[in-house]
């Protein structure tokens, strides 16, 4: 009976040990070697697709489409440490396009690149531990430092020529294979040539800024900038047939970039007050996207170009 008694118990003590609350961390996950590129415990909110918007084979990774600018969650994202993936050696490598960015030669011969960082935490030709921060997010560079704070991450392989960095693994299969994560599903329908036509706002517009003049003051980024006649916010038409892309940027607020694929087409409007059109969908002409009220920005890129956007008005 004494054997009987000491057996139960132990069973209630064990029972009541696995009915503890356990510890939430938000330590990133790992697979073998590697640790995740960004520290978070958010990781279900997390995004990238499959294949980058310029056919590279780089990573986009997001917070999540939709959340407001304010979320909380969003927020701590924006201010997350990148993490060294593995041991190895890091260096500066900063450049026009990817602003503040840090290169990890890990000691298995692959390379990993962070680019749009906001702050560098190591010392170049320092060496790290998986799993050590190596800088924040941010989104610095010439283009992105009007769009949201992201990690653009790409990863070069052993085989690569040495004395150059060479993105030829792609990064969405490899976080894939490594942790088990997918990419957003993205499936791109084609759509017709279509070059932009008609102004998108349809009511009395007040010229704030010709592209001209913002063009002197800010070459790279240079918009026209219309006020909005109007006491209550007004229907936003796209102007061509293309396929949607959203950012938030602390800067502008909510945008929508519409790209033509086929003609190399794309026009870019801030300014919402409400979206009313999904990332990867595709619109035609004439479509509402959206809802603006008070200023609205355009951008106008041809064959990759800035353009002055009156050009299709």
């Amino acid at each position: 009976m004494r054997q009987y008694a000491a057996l139960l118990k132990y069973c209630l003590i064990l029972a009541a040990f696995l009915t503890l609350p356990q510890e939430i961390r938000s330590d990133p996950p790992t697979a073998s070697s590697y640790v995740f590129p960004i520290r978070t415990d958010q990781l279900h909110r997390l995004t990238w697709t499959r294949e980058h918007w310029d056919g590279g084979n780089g990573v986009d990774i997001y917070f999540e489409h939709g959340t407001d600018l304010q979320d909380p969650d969003f927020q701590a994202f924006m201010n997350s440490e990148v993490l060294a993936v593995s041991d190895g050696r890091v260096r500066r490598f900063d450049n026009e396009r990817g602003g503040k960015s840090v290169l990890l030669e890990a000691e298995s011969g692959y390379r990993f690149y962070y680019a749009h960082l906001s702050e560098v935490l190591v010392e170049s030709g320092s060496r790290v531990q998986s799993g050590e921060p190596v800088g924040v997010i941010g989104n610095t560079g010439r283009w992105t430092r009007y769009i949201e704070p992201h990690l653009h991450f790409e990863i070069s392989s052993p085989s690569s020529p040495t004395g150059i960095f060479n993105s030829d693994v792609h990064a969405a299969t490899w976080l894939y294979d490594t942790f088990g994560l997918g990419p957003e599903p993205v499936r791109t329908r084609e759509h017709p040539p279509s070059a932009p036509r008609g102004s998108p706002i349809r009511v009395e517009t007040r010229v704030l800024e010709t592209f001209a003049e913002a063009r002197r003051r800010s070459p790279d980024t240079a918009a026209l900038q219309l006020e909005v006649r109007s006491e209550r916010p007004v229907p936003v038409y796209a102007p061509l047939i293309g396929e949607i892309r959203i950012h938030r940027s602390p800067f502008f607020g909510m945008r929508v970039q519409i790209t033509n694929r086929p003609l190399d087409e794309t026009v870019v409007i801030s300014g919402f007050q409400d979206i009313t059109i999904r990332p990867w969908q595709i619109v035609y002409r004439g479509d509402i996207i959206g809802y603006a009220a008070r200023e609205v920005n355009i951008m106008y890129f041809r064959d990759g170009v800035l353009t002055d956007p009156h050009e299709f008005f």
